[in-house]
């Protein structure tokens, strides 16, 4: 059986999408192979509401939810051949995972609507996979994606106080996503089909 792998383009070019999970900060990119070129980078930035209340806070998420995507949709339109991502984190606290669960259904029905291969990787493969330790720092893995992606541009913007590192890990590791992914039988199966 002959999974989709999004629209195919003239060119032959292998999009992949990174995406690094949250619901203050989401990182998203998008690759162009086997040229491994940038289209897009960004770390999304989304700020909880005062308001309390349990109906108030479902309302909050969804707004959440709906900005992270509202903005990764318009930098990845309908590129990319599959979406690599890390995985959920096994949080204690309820509350912040259902929250991470509404972004994260967000990506698993962008894959469905684009009949794409969505694959993940845990923090740890995702960092033996971008710098060779499972132990690797934030600092660690911006300067190895800056190794790899030789000019990349990290987002700047730095509103209420979030500080640029923070910034920069989130699209960093949306790209060490992709590295992750990059032997995985879907993807190399996706670049023998386009002959990548």
């Amino acid at each position: 059986m002959v999974f989709g792998i999004g629209p195919l383009n003239s060119q032959k070019n292998l999009f992949i999408a990174g995406y690094d999970p949250g619901t203050k900060y989401v990182g998203y990119s998008l690759v162009r192979f086997p040229e491994r070129q940038i289209v897009c980078l960004g770390t999304v930035v989304t700020e909880k509401s005062n308001r309390k209340g349990s109906v108030r806070h479902a309302a909050d998420i969804n707004r959440r939810a709906r900005n992270v995507w509202k903005e990764i949709w318009n930098a990845w339109r309908d590129l990319p051949n599959v979406i690599c991502s890390e995985t959920m984190p096994n949080l204690q606290n309820s509350t912040v995972r259902a929250d991470l669960n509404y972004v994260a259904g967000s990506l698993v029905l962008y894959s469905e609507i684009l009949d794409i291969p969505l694959l993940e990787a845990t923090p740890m493969e995702i960092k033996q996979a971008a710098c060779g330790k499972a132990s690797a720092s934030k600092e660690e893995v911006i300067a190895k994606m800056e190794a790899l992606y030789p000019g990349v541009q990290w987002p700047t913007t730095v509103a209420r106080g979030e500080n640029s590192v923070e910034m920069a890990s989130h699209a960093a590791d949306s790209l060490a996503a992709i590295e992750a992914c990059l032997r995985d039988p879907a993807v190399l199966a996706i670049k023998q089909l386009l002959c990548v």
